[in-house]
């Protein structure tokens, strides 16, 4: 923007005329150029700095400080913009070319060093005072302690900076040549000096109130007194010596009290014309100290005066510097004392005494003392809202007309106010134990009507609300309309929508638009989670959380809030297929934020399935190295290791977050056969695990896992010990609720968990032989251990029998089965009568084991029978097996029939199932009590009983699929031709009506996708198509 004054274009033509008109060897381009900026056209300088450095003809000392100009001019467009990404825009230019300065080597000489170190000091020592203001007005005790580390951290980059500039400003004032050039130089210096020496008081304050680091705060605050006091060697050439010595009894206060007067004393009485600036600043600081809300009446008044004749001194209108005095900080403040002690005066009259001439004459003062400048001020604004708002009040100047009739903002600002006020005084007397019940409901009628008359008067306001609205009364007109939509109409939607509205409003301050930001970021997550049901709704709601995360990340990435939306940010990229991108949002959360441990937690996980899923692509051993699985471990240790720092409350959903990481993690070193690495955080939870101690909001299932886990890896150790010790433990903790009746479920799930296992290292080929051989070795020692403890339970054994069976230790699992058959048989034909002498436990175990022989005699023949089955089978592979393999079918076959007689198990589906499976292995298809005949019997008689259910529907549709395979090998055998494809199309068919079966149609595919049934495939395809449906 062009701001041309006619004499600020008249000065500026007049300059460039003599520049056109004179030629000296070194024209005055920096004069120009500091010309502009200190009339104000900051833009021009701007310009005009960045052209000028680019003429071949100016001198590199003049290019440099033109450097200096374009970067001041820059800061002080930022301090007059109100577009947020404009100023934020400008600074980092600003800083960017300081930057850039100091670390060219080139300008290690250069004069203008010292002036970029200074200005990149003062950067960096401004967004610490920054961060000082937000601590005033965070409630958040942990908001506040975050907020101080940062601005420490600013405050440390700072005084690197400083001591830079100070040495070089120091270095150039010691070898000045000349008096104007000390005279140059020398401010430089002490402003240099003045500003470090704050910054340093600013971060003492911070470490003590905050940091509770006392020790440092009080070295912090010497080295500011040290700084302030070796200014006061300059007092008699500049009239910042004196005020460095006003400074440095500032410093002195809570230290060294008698040090601090007597310094203040030393300025007061001093008549040197150069002490005038430093008595303005202990003038202030005697006036502040003496002020606090509620002084007797006497005081005030005095303190009144007192003010009043500071204000005539150091601000007086007739001062030619009346501008910058008046708006000084002291001033500002002073200012706010007065009005507020104004404001006290006001509240102690009667209200009849404040409806008198005298009484609004009373409240015009304060209004007119609290200037907008005031109100801009971060650090005083909120309260000068108060106090105006206040006093406006007790006036009675807005209570007594109705909403409509009130067109101002300040007027409908002050309205809102009183609202929530009475809003907050009923919720307190509501939530009043002592309040009659008929009370509290009239209260909570009046709560909603108030909450009415606030949106009300927030609305109105709000569209009334000029250019010229300050930021901070923008911000409690925000508050007033997101408390009105979600306390008062429960309207979430348009609170949101505002408060995403708000966080790129440019007249907000930076903190509001930032928690702006955050509230629509919290508000969005809550509508995802309640349209759930709503796959419209939901999508929408995402849609808009991702557009609000995201804006929180691009525009303020180094504050806490971006860790937050970082956070959330990751999920909703998660959920979208975008891995990587999810990936890198948690791996950038920041330490410091309280979701660090969650994002390293959930980054892991996603580093080991991105490395999991690459390596079954390219079919190679999950343990090959990889980038993504060496950040998984990292990020996943990283995790807990942050997660035991912070020390988690028990059952919190830290604690949640942190036992998910850790059993993830024993999980990937199990499958990384790494079992001692996995059972080291295994120990971590383990014993809460067996002992159903584990957060209930954990998933289902998860203390199953930890010790099925800590079992496995025992195993894959060969620490058969261990292994049967933690099964002791397991089973004397029978009654546990998640881990079922007792240990039978882990043992089962360790199963299921090395059968998946052992079936991935098979699909991997001979890549991973070795590694498959060594887990079936070291699960079955693991079995033949545990299967010679006489005392382990029936239950156990048929897990031990199923075990040996999936690993292919089918004599063992025959064997061992055929024990449990006989035991079981002898128990059914002479059940063992209780002694006398029995306890009664020891005789219910004994009851309940002839109650429970016949089930586990059936189990048994069941196993046995269907393990001589796998085993031949297996042996058929063998070329010169064969014979074996049908001397095992035919000992099974006369085992069934003889066990479903002794069983009473004769039409049991299950095991006339079996029967027929032990056919199709001898591949006997055809004839009257062929596979096939026996298959299509057994599915008819079982058909109309399929309302049953569970087993009868298993059989069934085993049944169903058996037939198609029969009858496909049948019809491969036939010699003719034509019989051949017919009997082909017929099984075809039959496979096309049995396809309607949701649950055959993986089998299905399996069995078509083989290429040994290409010719089943084809044909199937043509009858699909026959039949309109997509082959």
């Amino acid at each position: 923007m062009r701001r041309f004054a006619l004499s600020g274009a008249v000065w500026m033509m007049s300059c460039l005329v003599v520049l056109a008109q004179e030629s000296p060897p070194t024209p005055p381009y920096l004069e120009f150029v500091r010309g502009l900026r200190q009339r104000g056209f900051y833009d021009l300088a701007d310009e005009y700095s960045a052209q000028l450095r680019q003429r071949p003809d100016v001198p590199e000392t003049v290019r440099d400080w033109l450097q200096m100009e374009e970067a001041a001019a820059k800061l002080q467009l930022a301090a007059l913009s109100t577009q947020e990404g404009e100023r934020r825009r400008l600074m980092e230019e600003a800083r960017s070319i300081y930057q850039a300065f100091v670390n060219d080597k080139a300008k290690a000489k250069s004069p203008a060093l010292g002036e970029a170190y200074r200005q990149l000091a003062m950067v960096l020592a401004d967004e610490g005072h920054g961060k000082v203001t937000e601590i005033t007005y965070t409630a958040d005790k942990t908001a506040r302690a975050d907020l101080a580390k940062y601005a420490v951290a600013s405050f440390d980059q700072a005084d690197k900076m400083f001591i830079q500039a100070e040495a070089l400003w120091k270095a150039q004032l010691d070898s000045a040549k000349s008096a104007g050039e000390r005279n140059t130089l020398l401010p430089l210096y002490l402003q240099t000096l003045l500003q470090h020496g704050r910054a340093l008081l600013a971060k003492s304050i911070l470490q003590e109130r905050y940091l509770q680091q006392q020790a440092e705060a009080g070295k912090t605050r010497q080295q500011a007194a040290e700084l302030f006091k070796s200014m006061f060697d300059f007092r008699k050439e500049h009239s910042l010596g004196w005020v460095g010595l006003a400074w440095y009894g500032v410093s002195q206060t809570g230290l060294n009290e008698n040090e601090r007067q007597n310094v203040f004393k030393l300025i007061e009485t001093a008549k040197e014309p150069l002490a005038f600036e430093a008595k303005r600043i202990v003038g202030y600081f005697r006036i502040r100290d003496r002020y606090s809300p509620g002084l007797p009446g006497k005081e005030r008044l005095a303190l009144q005066s007192e003010i009043r004749t500071w204000l005539n001194i150091f601000a007086s209108p007739k001062s030619p510097d009346f501008k910058v005095a008046y708006s000084s900080r002291e001033s500002q403040h002073l200012r706010l004392i007065l009005a507020m002690i104004i404001r006290e005066d006001l509240q102690e009259m009667k209200p009849t005494a404040r409806q008198s001439e005298t009484g609004q004459k009373m409240v015009n003062q304060v209004l007119t003392l609290l200037g907008n400048d005031i109100e801009a001020n971060p650090e005083f604004g909120s309260v000068a809202r108060w106090v105006k708002f206040n006093t406006l009040r007790l006036s009675g100047r807005v209570t007594a007309r109705r909403t409509e009739e009130l067109n101002t903002p300040e007027e409908l600002l002050l309205r809102a106010s009183l609202e929530a006020e009475e809003i907050q005084d009923k919720l307190r007397a509501l939530e009043d134990p002592k309040t009659p019940a008929a009370e509290k409901e009239k209260l909570q009628e009046q709560i909603r009507l108030h909450y009415s008359n606030l949106l009300s008067a927030a609305r109105r306001a709000w569209q009334r609300a000029g250019p010229g609205i300050s930021p901070g009364d923008l911000e409690n007109l925000l508050r007033y309309l997101v408390s009105a939509y979600v306390e008062g109409q429960r309207d979430v939607y348009r609170a949101a929508v505002l408060l995403e509205y708000a966080a790129q409003e440019p007249r907000l301050s930076p903190a509001m638009a930032r928690q702006s930001a955050l509230g629509a970021l919290t508000l969005y997550s809550g509508l995802v989670q309640g349209h759930r049901d709503n796959p419209a709704a939901l999508a929408a709601d995402v849609r808009r959380l991702q557009r609000v995360a995201e804006l929180i990340v691009s525009r303020w990435p180094k504050e806490p809030e971006a860790d937050t939306a970082r956070f959330r940010l990751g999920f909703i990229y998660l959920a979208a297929g975008r891995y990587r991108e999810a990936l890198a949002q948690w791996e950038a959360v920041s330490p410091n934020s309280p979701f660090y441990p969650a994002a390293c937690g959930e980054a892991g996980e996603l580093a080991f399935r991105l490395h999991a899923t690459q390596m079954a692509k390219e079919q190679k051993p999950l343990a090959t190295p990889s980038p993504d699985l060496d950040k998984a471990i990292r990020l996943l240790q990283t995790a807990l290791a942050a997660y035991q720092k912070s020390k988690p409350a028990p059952n919190s959903a830290e604690e949640v977050r942190y036992i998910q990481a850790v059993v993830f993690l024993a999980d990937a070193l199990a499958m990384l056969n790494k079992p001692d690495e996995a059972l080291k955080y295994l120990q971590l939870v383990l014993l809460r695990a067996i002992k159903s101690e584990l957060p209930a909001s954990l998933a289902p299932g998860t203390s199953g896992r930890v010790v099925t886990l800590a079992l496995r890896s025992y195993v894959q150790l060969k620490r058969m010990d261990e292994a049967r010790q933690l099964l002791q433990e397991l089973y004397r903790s029978g009654t546990q609720q998640e881990l079922g009746q007792g240990v039978l479920p882990i043992l089962r799930e360790m199963g299921t968990q090395l059968h998946e296992q052992i079936r991935i290292l098979e699909s991997r080929g001979p890549a991973a032989a070795k590694e498959l051989e060594q887990t079936r070795h070291n699960f079955k020692t693991f079995l033949d251990d545990l299967s010679k403890d006489e005392k382990l339970p029936t239950e156990f054994r048929l897990w031990i029998v199923s075990s040996y069976q999936s690993i292919g230790g089918y004599e063992s699992a025959a064997q061992l089965a055929r024990q449990l058959r006989e035991l079981a048989a002898k128990t059914m034909k002479n059940p063992p009568a209780p002694k006398p002498v029995s306890k009664p436990e020891e005789a219910a175990a004994l009851a309940k084991a002839v109650e429970e022989a016949p089930r586990v005699y059936a189990q048994a023949l069941y196993l046995e029978v269907d393990t001589l089955r796998l085993q031949a089978r297996a042996l058929k592979q063998q070329s010169d097996q064969k014979d074996k393999a049908d001397a095992l079918l035919k000992q099974a076959e006369k085992i069934l029939q003889e066990g479903m007689k002794e069983g009473k198990l004769e039409k049991h589906p299950q095991y006339v199932a079996l029967q027929i499976l032990l056919l199709q292995e001898q591949e006997l298809y055809s004839g009257p009590r062929g596979a096939i005949a026996r298959w299509d019997q057994l599915r008819t008689a079982l058909q109309p009983h399929l309302d049953r259910g569970g087993l009868i529907r298993r059989v069934y549709l085993e049944a169903c699929y058996n037939l198609v395979y029969c009858k496909y090998q049948e019809a491969k055998r036939l010699p003719d031709e034509k019989q051949r494809q017919l009997a082909m199309r017929r099984t075809a068919e039959l496979l096309a009506t049995f396809w309607q079966e949701p649950e055959l149609q993986p089998r299905f595919r399996q069995l078509l996708d083989d290429p040994e049934y290409k010719d089943l495939l084809a044909v199937w395809q043509e009858v699909r198509k026959s039949r309109g449906s997509s082959p």
